[in-house]
């Protein structure tokens, strides 16, 4: 069964998906989370599966086989091309990420359109959170991690 885990970019070259990163659950919250911040604009979070981050063995594809990393092992994942490379596709995905002040900025727009008191505490959790990150000026992704 696939994993989902909100992630901070704590670094984007070479990129590290930060430790502090959160298995997200229940489904059904994580897809009004979705829905609620697409509607303020379509890349506040993208998700990516983590497999496609790694560089296979051919260079002209995206991705390598399921458990070369874990998102559930503590601590930093570095894709410094010592012990894990960066696929092209995951370059790819770097460069359609926003800005951390981007993202501060539609943070603002959500919390102002929204009754926190209103959001499920999950909900309330995951923008606490991606409030933390982005005054750290990290980014926030969602990876999607296969069994």
């Amino acid at each position: 069964m696939a994993q989902l885990w909100l992630t901070p970019i704590v670094c984007r070259s070479p990129l590290i998906l930060g430790g502090e990163r959160i298995r997200c659950g229940p489904p059904d919250e994580l897809v009004s989370f979705r829905g609620m911040l697409d509607r303020v604009h379509p890349r506040f979070l993208l998700s990516f599966k983590a497999r496609l981050l790694l560089s296979g063995q051919d260079e002209l594809a995206c991705g390598a086989g399921n458990g070369a990393f874990s998102l559930s092992a503590p601590g930093d994942i570095a894709f410094d091309g010592t012990t894990l490379a960066l696929s092209d596709c995951g370059s790819a995905l770097l460069s359609r990420l926003a800005e951390p002040q981007q993202t501060a900025l539609w943070l603002d727009e959500l919390e102002a359109g929204n009754d926190w008191a209103l959001l499920p505490d999950v909900q309330r959790g995951w923008i606490g959170r991606m409030r933390r990150w982005t005054g750290l000026g990290w980014t926030t992704i969602i990876v999607r991690e296969d069994a």
